[in-house]
């Protein structure tokens, strides 16, 4: 057996134990609809488990929805005080964020990438983060894109100085879009990147939001959910962004 057999092995085991045991103590607070804290306290721990495992064998999907999780449980260690009508809808996405986990850890036990979509789920953790913290709620993106290139998001257009770097087909999100320069985000950090430094553009919302300026197939006038517009395969892009 390989090392990344066995990797993928104990991947496996470890976190469709932990999501059992959790799937168990949820279906129990479920009937009371409240969360003790000793729950609060083991959800947290094994979103941070997952977040940590899924990071390590490069599952970025789950180690994003996994991190927003925990975010969401960070505060409600502090203070469980919470208005009533909070409850449910957190203790429901945990539930389907566990049934969301438990597929796509199938999939990698059947020797597939976990691919499944985790935006809707994520965008509601925060949502409800926020609401939990008293904060106004973040500004949603308006795209997803994904990065054609090892660079960098920058503090503003035109500026030098690096916020963070990003590997070749890392997904960032894409809150305003420019013919040179797209304000974007990814995990905690926000910036600028240049327009022809990403690639795939899909809507996030496809009511809300117009097609951008950006290279596309013939025939394309509206994006939906599920389309990607898709630019040259990276040509004349310099490798020294």
């Amino acid at each position: 057996m390989s090392t990344t057999d066995s990797l993928t092995d104990v991947y496996v085991y470890e976190n469709s134990q932990l999501l059992e045991q959790l799937e168990e103590m949820l279906l129990d607070s479920e009937k009371q609809g409240v969360l003790e804290k000793s729950h609060i306290d083991e959800i947290f721990r094994v979103m941070h488990t997952i977040k940590g495992s899924s990071a390590m064998m490069g599952y970025e999907g789950l180690t994003k929805l996994a991190h927003s999780m925990e975010d969401m449980f960070a505060p409600l260690r502090q203070d469980p005080n919470v208005p009533m009508d909070i409850w449910e809808p957190i203790i429901s996405l945990v539930l389907e964020c566990i049934d969301f986990f438990k597929d796509e850890i199938a999939k990698v036990q059947d020797g597939l990438l976990p691919d499944g979509e985790v935006e809707s789920l994520h965008q509601r953790a925060v949502e409800l983060l926020h609401k939990i913290s008293g904060e106004p709620a973040a500004e949603a993106p308006a795209y997803e894109a994904v990065v054609a290139l090892d660079c960098s998001i920058r503090k503003a257009p035109d500026s030098d100085y690096r916020v963070c770097t990003l590997k070749q087909e890392t997904k960032v999100d894409v809150y305003e879009y420019g013919d040179t320069w797209c304000r974007v985000g990814y995990r905690e950090y926000t910036g600028y990147m240049k327009t022809r430094w990403l690639w795939g553009f899909r809507s996030l919302n496809a009511k809300r939001y117009a097609v951008p300026g950006a290279p596309q197939p013939a025939g394309v006038v509206t994006l939906t959910e599920d389309t990607w517009i898709e630019g040259g395969k990276c040509s004349g892009l310099s490798a020294q962004a």
